[in-house]
């Protein structure tokens, strides 16, 4: 597995910045968890680490 993998706090920042870059604002605590908490999400976080697991990523 990658040993340069982002931290969970560098990857939360990235997911931060973009946010506030493509809306103009960045979002709450509230909006970040409820959208990371989204079906549609978890399966897409969980089909990019089983990726990366199978070293094509």
């Amino acid at each position: 597995m990658p040993t340069d993998l982002p931290s969970l706090d560098q990857a939360l920042d990235k997911v931060r910045r973009y946010v506030a870059e493509t809306t103009g604002t960045a979002p709450t605590d509230k909006e970040l968890a409820d959208a990371l908490g989204r079906y549609f999400v978890m399966k897409e976080i969980a089909d990019h680490i089983a990726m990366v697991r199978r070293g094509e990523g």
